[in-house]
């Protein structure tokens, strides 16, 4: 059951309904892109969708440019559009950029085209991740893109749906790579569609970390065999020092003593918050000791959501301050690489509907994001 939002103009979130979407989506209170046999809200939250045992009526249809099939010649083998193929000439020329990687790229390009036939899911997240960046970077045809990357998006998550079972273990690189491209395009939409109340983002966000947690269960056995492959040198997170190799900054410390002092707090929740807290100061002391701050510091933030213990997480969906805190000071680090377009100006806004929630009591325990939003003002 959703937590009950504090804030009665939170209640009320301003929501567009579709008569024609799916039954979980309306019980939710989110906007069904009404894509069959199974809708894309539920596909990446893996809920079940009452699309899946009901025939749509003829008259209801589908967008064509969310469910357009896939174009194939007459042996059967698949063709791509123009765009299509000028998306995959932004990504193979522009992909070290807008994913803030400082090796060459190339074997994620090559990682996509030959696994087409056997993993073809990621060749389109691909593609959808490239529109998504020039939706962001080209405004005068944004929508077009941004319609695009939806599109190819929920293309690739109904052919991973039906390939998700066959062969995994030939293509745990794919798999791997299409479930981090899928977490950053939906990071970006949740940070930029969803900033204007608490609880449209708490229930946004969390659907996130669900989705770019599963990273865990894709490559689950493979990790090593994924550090073995020509990828190696595009993790970092494989080069990254061990937690208490280096002597903490004092971001975190005000929170962590307001946390540690604060009254009725259960054991599990002051747990998960302080675990989440120092893995945020960890991503401080990352950028500030790595020769290339700002790559670190982007790509540490980027998986926070996927580290942090899943106590927390529930935390969220119900609204603790204690964990809504601890997610101010992500908003403040999300603030300070807001150069990255993935980010954008979202840290600022997200900052703020958190502090209007927690109130006066937690103000001085967001000393430090405070003055990170003060600076930037200035």
């Amino acid at each position: 059951m959703s937590p009950e939002p504090q804030n009665r103009s939170e209640k009320r979130r301003i929501h567009r309904k579709s008569r024609a979407g799916c039954i979980i989506c309306k019980q939710r209170r989110v906007k069904c892109d009404e894509v069959r046999p199974r809708c894309g809200k539920c596909t990446i939250g893996n809920r079940p969708c009452s699309y899946g045992g009901e025939t749509p009526a003829s008259s209801l249809g589908t967008p064509p440019s969310f469910s357009a099939p896939l174009l194939v010649d007459s042996e059967g083998q698949r063709r791509f559009t123009l765009l299509e193929m000028a998306l995959m000439y932004h990504a193979s020329t522009n992909l070290t950029s807008y994913m803030a990687l400082g090796y060459n790229t190339y074997p994620i390009i090559r990682t996509a085209l030959e696994s087409a036939d056997t993993a073809p899911y990621f060749l389109d997240q691909l593609l959808a991740l490239s529109a998504l960046h020039l939706s962001v970077t080209t405004s005068d045809v944004s929508g077009t893109y941004r319609q695009q990357a939806t599109k190819l998006q929920n293309r690739a998550l109904r052919l991973f749906q039906d390939t998700q079972d066959h062969a995994l273990d030939i293509n745990h690189k794919p798999c791997f790579l299409f479930s981090a491209f899928l977490g950053i395009q939906v990071l970006h939409n949740t940070l930029a569609e969803h900033n204007n109340s608490l609880g449209s983002f708490i229930v946004a966000f969390v659907d996130y970390t669900h989705i770019h947690r599963g990273v865990r269960t894709v490559i689950h056995g493979h990790w090593q065999s994924i550090l073995g492959s020509d990828l190696k040198d595009l993790l970092p997170i494989d080069t990254w020092p061990a937690v208490g190799s280096f002597t903490p900054g004092l971001e975190t410390a005000q929170l962590r003593a307001c946390l540690e002092s604060a009254p009725n707090i259960c054991d599990s929740t002051l747990t998960a918050s302080l675990e989440s807290l120092n893995w945020l100061q960890y991503v401080l002391d990352i950028a500030r000791e790595s020769p290339v701050k700002e790559r670190a510091g982007v790509h540490m933030l980027v998986s926070w959501p996927v580290i942090v213990p899943e106590a927390y997480v529930d935390a969220l969906y119900q609204h603790r301050p204690e964990a809504l805190v601890v997610l101010a000071f992500f908003a403040a680090i999300l603030h300070q690489y807001r150069d990255f377009w993935i980010f954008g100006e979202s840290g600022m806004r997200i900052f703020g509907i958190i502090a209007d929630h927690v109130g006066p009591y937690w103000s001085e325990a967001l000393a430090w994001p405070r003055q990170v939003m003060a600076k930037a003002k200035a």
